[in-house]
């Protein structure tokens, strides 16, 4: 697909909102929706891509298609656990190594919101020791999505009926989401049912193909987007009505078609690209230190840390995450790379295995 620098550049919004939430929770209370944006973002970027597979078959689509999944997302999932875990038992014991180790395993295998929601984990218990590497229920919520996607995708040729099945299941996961959030359930933030509706926005914007030449409206809806994360706070209702806000917010970038010089510039375009390595990092860097100090965090501390997960994120993209992408000896080797990615996710759950019965 065409590249969008405006859409990396709405990466880059959505990881710093959430670093800025995760770093200063009282000034920046809604940053935690930047996670939100992703989910539209995905939804769309992968029906986009699905969408120049039909013209192969079936089982080739499907095979290219992990493929590209396994070496995007793959390598620096699983250095952050592996890493996550070394430094937690070197800074702050066996106990809590042992604890991260647990979740690491779940975490390799795409079901960190499932473990993190039997284990009753707050996601917003801001000041209290949360797990190290909590932030993976996203990514479990993506990769769970890309599972059946591909498949569902794959039912019709026709772009109606896939609109029309897009459509439906969004709905019906948007109407489960608002009434696990009146029934007060405590899992409806981590669930993967509540969230396909924000995947599945994405998708239908990417099907629908419908693009609007306003470019006022993006920066409306970018100036909005920043608004709203200082007005909304961890007792707004998400994944509800206010998610389905941002959602529309999101799409309205998206529609606009490159039209945002902003979200295009160099900058927003450098964090954009590095946004994925950014979110992994961000969050074990920060809890360990928080943990390790043992109360919180100094301003002037930091900025130090977030200088270190922009070292660590950008050493992780430039030598890990770029080049396993892009390698050409992996592009056109569906099954070689499925058979790494396989071994390598193997080999680390063993590690983490290893490692809890040593601490």
């Amino acid at each position: 697909m065409k590249f969008r620098a405006d859409i990396q550049g709405l990466r880059a919004l959505a990881v710093l909102l959430v670093i800025a939430h995760h770093f200063f929770p009282m000034t920046i209370t809604g940053g935690f929706f930047g996670v939100d944006i992703f989910f539209v973002i995905s939804g769309y970027i992968i029906t986009l891509t699905l969408n120049e597979q039909q013209q192969n078959s079936l089982r080739k689509s499907l095979l290219e298609f992990y493929a590209r999944r396994v070496r995007r997302i793959l390598p620096s999932a699983l250095a952050v656990i592996l890493l996550s875990v070394v430094f937690t038992y070197l800074l702050l014991g066996s106990i809590t190594a042992s604890d991260t180790a647990v979740d690491g395993i779940f975490a390799a295998l795409f079901l960190a919101n499932i473990h993190f929601n039997s284990s009753v984990v707050d996601y917003f218990a801001t000041g209290l020791p949360q797990p190290i590497l909590q932030h993976y229920w996203s990514l479990a919520i993506e990769e769970q999505f890309y599972l059946f996607w591909p498949l569902l995708f794959f039912i019709s040729k026709k772009q109606s009926t896939r609109l029309t099945v897009v459509i439906i299941l969004s709905v019906t996961s948007f109407i489960f989401a608002i009434n696990s959030l009146s029934n007060s359930s405590p899992t409806a933030y981590l669930s993967t049912l509540t969230r396909v509706w924000e995947l599945g926005i994405g998708a239908t914007v990417a099907l629908w193909k419908f693009r609007i030449s306003s470019s006022h409206l993006s920066y409306l809806s970018l100036v909005f987007l920043i608004v709203l994360s200082i007005f909304f706070t961890p007792e707004t209702d998400f994944p509800g009505l206010p998610a389905l806000v941002i959602s529309l917010l999101t799409c309205a970038v998206i529609m606009n078609s490159d039209s945002n010089r902003f979200l295009a510039s160099r900058v927003m375009t450098w964090i954009g690209d590095r946004s994925y390595t950014l979110y992994l990092v961000h969050w074990p860097v920060f809890q360990i230190a928080f943990l390790y100090r043992g109360t919180e965090l100094l301003i002037i501390q930091k900025l130090v840390l977030i200088l270190l997960i922009s070292a660590i994120s950008a050493t992780l993209f430039r030598y890990l995450e770029d080049p396993i992408r892009h390698s050409e000896k992996l592009r056109n080797k569906a099954h070689s790379t499925l058979t790494l990615g396989f071994g390598a996710s193997t080999v680390t759950i063993l590690l983490l295995i290893s490692l809890r019965s040593l601490v």
